[in-house]
């Protein structure tokens, strides 16, 4: 049986085609669900499941191509202009050879895989050829191989160094000193983290708050022609120790998680700086200064406190030992304190 549904989403930039992104300075993200030719059912979920990080490389080398192999040769109307032309006078072709090395830094194995983004899923319309990498590990120990035609399987990788070489071809050379640069994408996976999805801005905006007796969106019915706005709020379980500021963690929201499959959008949120947040304690004396602290320091301070416990008993006894302790020290803020309170 086909079934038809009428769902739409509209996100604050109206373009479908971009992912709900919650940005680092940012606790959510919003969008709008619409029903708009029957009644649809809405019980809205999302995750992240996926870790982007970008790498750049750390060196690069151009070369000729081989005078056999890498000669590209004259064209049918070059070679209908000037009959004297052969495959020696065709073009050369270059190659470039980029190296970029990375870190996985987490105690259990992370699969991973390397992907050239910005070239990745182009055929005729490649600026560039080739377009092959290899994964080696610390010991040049090919891990895999890929290219920018499709994904290829994830590699389990450990804790350690590890390489890619990426190999390109042009018959500019200038071309390839440009294109030194190009960023490389590493998709780690990670088991799901939860995003909340609510109905009210101010809970969204406000996720690391949970006491106050807030609920989700869950399960209800959108009649023919109704919209409901949504906040997915960014995760408030740990992220990886391995995650670092400026990786894009990656995954879907559903609207209807019962019909994920059909019902789904992308999901993006860019990891923030991690905090360092630390309680003032304003009055507190650091446990190092206590250490430093001389025998006849901590005598005076027995005095003080000892001159505080006399003051509404013996008002003579007071000034009299307030009057010596002013004696040794005059700027002691402690007695001072306490001699404004006599």
């Amino acid at each position: 049986d086909v079934e038809f549904h009428s769902f739409s989403s509209r996100s604050p930039t109206l373009v479908a085609s971009q992912p709900v992104a919650i940005s680092a300075g940012r606790e959510f993200a919003r969008l709008g669900a619409a029903a708009n030719l029957r009644a649809e059912r809405l019980n809205p979920s999302a995750s992240l499941n996926t870790v982007q990080r970008t790498i750049r490389p750390s060196s690069y080398n151009i070369i000729s191509g081989s005078a056999d192999r890498d000669i590209m040769p004259p064209s049918d109307p070059e070679i209908k202009a000037n009959a004297k032309l052969g495959a020696s006078n065709g073009t050369e072709i270059y190659n470039m050879f980029l190296e970029y090395s990375f870190d996985i830094d987490s105690d259990k194995p992370i699969k991973v895989t390397p992907v050239a983004t910005s070239l990745f899923n182009q055929l005729y319309d490649s600026p560039l050829d080739s377009q092959i990498w290899e994964l080696r590990d610390s010991n040049a120990q090919l891990i895999e191989s890929g290219s920018s035609m499709h994904h290829s399987s994830a590699a389990s990788l450990e804790k350690g160094n590890y390489t890619i070489s990426f190999h390109t071809r042009h018959p500019s050379r200038q071309v390839l000193d440009q294109m030194k640069d190009l960023p490389f994408q590493l998709l780690m996976s990670i088991d799901a983290l939860d995003c909340k999805v609510y109905s009210e801005l101010d809970k969204a905006s406000t996720p690391a708050v949970t006491d106050d007796g807030r609920s989700e969106v869950g399960l209800k019915v959108l009649i023919k022609g109704s919209f409901q706005d949504l906040y997915v709020s960014r995760p408030t379980g740990d992220l990886p120790s391995w995650v670092q500021p400026g990786d894009l963690m990656t995954g879907k929201v559903s609207l209807d998680k019962g019909k994920s499959d059909v019902t789904s959008m992308q999901l993006s949120y860019l990891v923030p700086p991690k905090s360092k947040v630390k309680k003032l304690n304003v009055n507190k004396i650091p446990k190092d200064e206590e250490d430093d602290k001389t025998l006849d320091e901590i005598i005076f301070a027995s005095k003080v406190s000892y001159l505080s416990t006399i003051r509404t008993k013996d008002a003579d006894a007071y000034k009299e030992l307030s009057e010596k302790l002013l004696q040794e020290n005059s700027t002691s803020i402690p007695l001072l304190s306490e001699l404004l309170s006599f």
